[in-house]
């Protein structure tokens, strides 16, 4: 009969199964048992002799801060063993404590107020960053440890970039901390892995579902973030840019008489949240819709900038008197149901405009 894990009563791991230690770890981020978090590494940092500066530089930052090494030293504490070196559990503790000791020093020096301690060197912006990005992963680990053990719906991951005002660099780095998760989950889902199916058995076939869901929308949302930030960020110490300087460079067909249709002002373009486009040298209709990350669609260069990929589509169109025309001067409802009507393969446009693209409308 399969052992599994209580869902009540704390674990005590078995350290003659390395593979065991990973069902400890998830049996308390299910159960949100981390209170006590920096009381377990102050304990476990005390029983493996850590010098005494490197406890205090510790024990210096936030309760916050030791949601994931806590339970790690929590395991090892009640296991009386080390934490194994196996599937890197030892290097990943490791470079918690470090970067704890790293958070101390930069606590302590902010805390200086002598003349020669005034004069040590601020923290790098990356310095900064790499905080900021540790605190915004310990709140989404929060709100996957409510999603998973309260059965809250978190916030949705879109709505915590925008709410954090999270920059590109930082959306990359929080989408590559939870690849690795991502895969493992992906891995416990299909069963390929026995170790995570068994490290992973505790949950519900729907609780990892919603936990699988939940970090795929971490890591796609985020890479999308970081994509759009970059496609669309102000370039650095110069001015906002008007609409017609956005545009300047932006080739465009100004109008078609055999279809009898022509462009619209491409100043229109910035902001607007949705743009259609018809290039007549291949007879293709494209639809841009506008990302939720960023505030509208723009132009860089020849090129319209922070479409959503997965909304943005285009096909062929076969006859293009019969929609184009519609196209050009109907609604939304109407210029959909005529797109509806292709049935050409749909594929996803680049956002290159050319001299041979009719800009239809644009839709704000």
């Amino acid at each position: 009969m399969k052992k599994t894990l209580s869902l009540t009563e704390e674990p005590v791991w078995d350290n003659t199964k390395p593979d065991e230690f990973l069902r400890c770890v998830n049996w308390y981020r299910t159960n949100g048992k981390t209170t006590n978090a920096k009381k377990w590494t102050m304990e476990y940092l005390r029983k493996n002799k850590c010098a005494k500066k490197k406890i205090d530089l510790i024990n210096k930052c936030p309760n916050s801060a030791f949601d994931t090494i806590g339970i790690y030293c929590r395991i090892s504490n009640r296991s009386d063993s080390p934490i194994p070196n196996d599937d890197g559990w030892k290097q990943k503790a490791t470079s918690l404590i470090e970067a704890l000791v790293e958070r101390g020093k930069k606590l302590e020096s902010s805390k200086s107020t002598t003349p020669s301690e005034d004069a040590t060197p601020k923290p790098s912006i990356q310095d900064r960053m790499k905080d900021q990005v540790s605190d915004y992963i310990e709140s989404l680990d929060r709100n996957i440890d409510r999603l998973v053990s309260a059965k809250e719906t978190p916030i949705a991951v879109v709505d915590f970039l925008n709410k954090n005002e999270i920059k590109a660099p930082q959306s990359s780095m929080i989408a590559e901390w939870y690849r690795p998760l991502l895969t493992e989950l992906t891995n416990a889902m299909s069963q390929d892995d026995e170790q995570l199916a068994e490290g992973y058995s505790f949950l519900k076939k729907t609780e990892l579902k919603k936990f699988h869901k939940y970090v795929t929308d971490i890591v796609s949302v985020c890479e999308e973030h970081c994509r759009l930030k970059t496609a669309t960020r102000k370039p650095r110490r110069k001015k906002s840019k008007t609409p017609g300087q956005l545009t300047k460079n932006l080739k465009y067909q100004e109008k078609h008489d055999e279809l009898g249709i022509q462009s619209v002002d491409p100043r229109k373009i910035i902001g607007a949240k949705k743009v259609v486009v018809f290039n007549t040298k291949y007879n293709i209709i494209q639809m841009y819709e506008v990302s939720e990350l960023v505030d509208g669609l723009s132009v860089k260069g020849s090129t319209i900038v922070g479409f959503d990929e997965k909304k943005s589509v285009q096909r062929k169109v076969r006859d293009p008197k019969k929609i184009i025309k519609t196209c050009a001067t109907s609604g939304i409802r109407a210029i959909n149901n005529a797109y509806k009507s292709l049935t050409t393969k749909e594929s996803l446009p680049t956002g290159r405009i050319n001299a041979n693209c009719v800009i239809l409308q644009v839709f704000r």
